[in-house]
């Protein structure tokens, strides 16, 4: 094909640099995965010889083995998957070469922790009670981090205020 742009009187260039889009800033929850769709092109290479690497700002966070590319031809997909348990910040830069000339996007990733799951166990909805009555209160809470964490939940009324701090009160 080059040849005949050649013949036919066309410019060609004997090395382009490889394309990428931008990519934009990714927000996550600590403990999952996040996918990125992005676009490369080159007009010199053919798109499946083009290599693609990885540097974080912050390998506390993101090391390399938690980004890697899937996809074919022009669309892609950058797989993003922090360290476990790992929260904060980092500067993540894509490099795409075609083995000649690279082209690099950056973007901001930002993984933030994941709040803890809370259920009140007792009373069940609806549940009916007269004055008198003593009433359970129980509660149960786990946390990505610090496991069960159900001792600290904190029991308070709209009306009598503060009930009491633990998975399981009695209000009489």
């Amino acid at each position: 094909a080059v040849d005949l742009m050649v013949d036919i009187g066309w410019q060609t260039f004997a090395s382009v640099s490889p394309i990428v889009s931008r990519l934009a800033d990714v927000s996550m929850q600590q403990g999952s995965t996040s996918q990125v769709a992005f676009v490369v092109g080159d007009n010199d290479t053919t798109l499946a010889s083009l290599t693609f690497s990885f540097d974080s700002s912050n390998a506390g966070l993101i090391d390399q083995s938690g980004l890697n590319v899937t996809g074919s031809g022009v669309a892609r997909t950058l797989n993003i998957t922090p360290v476990a348990s790992a929260t904060g910040n980092a500067g993540i830069t894509i490099t795409v070469s075609d083995g000649v000339n690279t082209v690099s996007e950056s973007f901001q990733l930002s993984v933030t922790n994941t709040p803890p799951s809370v259920a009140i166990d007792a009373p069940l909805n609806n549940a009916s009670f007269t004055m008198t009555d003593s009433i359970q209160i129980q509660g149960s809470a786990i946390d990505a981090e610090d496991g069960d964490i159900s001792t600290g939940l904190l029991w308070s009324s709209s009306i009598d205020g503060n009930l009491g701090v633990g998975s399981l009160i009695i209000q009489t």
